[in-house]
């Protein structure tokens, strides 16, 4: 197991059911005035990612998976990489403009709409998916996956994009684990309910993002 800062390198189980959800948060600041007037302000820089994790029907391994990855980690102790599949990919995103020397660049993903814009750092990025391109042509380079800091060597001027997918950085959010036992059936082959002798079992787990 790595370990770094209290943090774990590997990513929590991807066996989740319909249900799971995730929740981007802001927090901001309003004063209401007079005339509906308001003065409004960023409390947070960036969002923070929640997320509800339903494990529906576990058996065997995929049980033991979520019950290791919550004892190892002490509960909301240490955080681990999730997958969130609504954001987890670039496709040669705009990272910066090249000085000509040696650069050390951290990965970061803007979100546009409008004239307005949020950037957020990719500090998470997922090992050998990561490709730069400078004006186009891939380049080498250097990254620390654990970080989302890269290094590389491009032409003075040119405009340097990078492609690849990332998780995020998070924790459960509880430092209890509740599972419910659904069934000890399952189907046989001629369509039958036999007893597998096997628990179902089913929980759900509430995580949050964190600065790692």
């Amino acid at each position: 197991m790595r370990t770094n800062n209290g943090f774990i390198e590997e990513r929590l189980t991807e066996c989740a059911s319909f249900g799971t959800t995730f929740t981007w948060s802001f927090n901001t600041s309003i004063h209401e005035l007079t005339n509906k007037h308001e003065v409004r302000r960023r409390v947070w820089l960036r969002p923070r990612l929640r997320a509800t994790i339903v494990f529906e029907n576990l058996r065997g391994e995929a049980r033991a998976e979520v019950v290791n990855a919550f004892l190892a980690c002490a509960g909301r102790l240490i955080g681990f990489r999730v997958k969130c599949p609504l954001d987890y990919q670039v496709d040669r995103a705009f990272l910066c403009t090249s000085t000509g020397g040696e650069q050390r660049v951290q990965l970061q993903k803007t979100y546009i709409m409008g004239l307005s814009e949020q950037v957020i750092d990719i500090k998470k990025p997922v090992s050998d998916t990561i490709e730069l391109y400078a004006d186009g042509e891939p380049i080498l380079s250097a990254v620390d996956y654990s970080t989302g800091m890269v290094t590389f060597t491009a032409e003075e001027g040119a405009e340097i994009r990078w492609s690849g997918e990332y998780d995020f950085a998070m924790r459960f959010d509880s430092d209890d684990l509740d599972f419910t036992i659904n069934s000890v059936h399952s189907q046989g082959e001629n369509g039958d309910v036999v007893d597998s002798g096997q628990y179902y079992v089913g929980s759900s787990v509430d995580l949050v993002e964190i600065d790692s």
